[in-house]
């Protein structure tokens, strides 16, 4: 605010205190970082849940084959979509670096 235009016979005018400044996030950085970070926070989630879940079915597959076969790979479906997203940070980290913004 100290870039002000109004003036007064060549005096310029104080900006009252008290007065807002913004909003809840400032930059579009800010909305960025918030919307990766909620992303991955889902996105880990969500496998881990899935990973606990097929972790159930195996010992609820009582010996039957399809069951047993299902919760195989629902584990490594849980496994490999943590590998994709521990990835995908490492990638937005290094692109991060390059640009010199902090995404995360």
């Amino acid at each position: 605010m100290d870039k002000l235009a109004l003036t007064i016979d060549g005096k310029p005018i104080p900006v009252p205190s008290g007065v807002p400044t913004g909003g809840l996030f400032t930059t579009g950085e800010n909305i960025i970082r918030l919307f990766i970070g909620l992303a991955f926070l889902i996105a880990i989630l969500m496998a881990l849940l899935y990973l606990i879940l097929g972790g159930i079915k195996f010992i609820t597959a009582g010996g039957d084959q399809k069951q047993w076969a299902a919760a195989k790979q629902q584990v490594l479906f849980a496994i490999i979509g943590l590998i994709i997203v521990l990835t995908a940070f490492l990638v937005i980290q290094i692109i991060g670096g390059f640009f010199g913004i902090k995404l995360l």
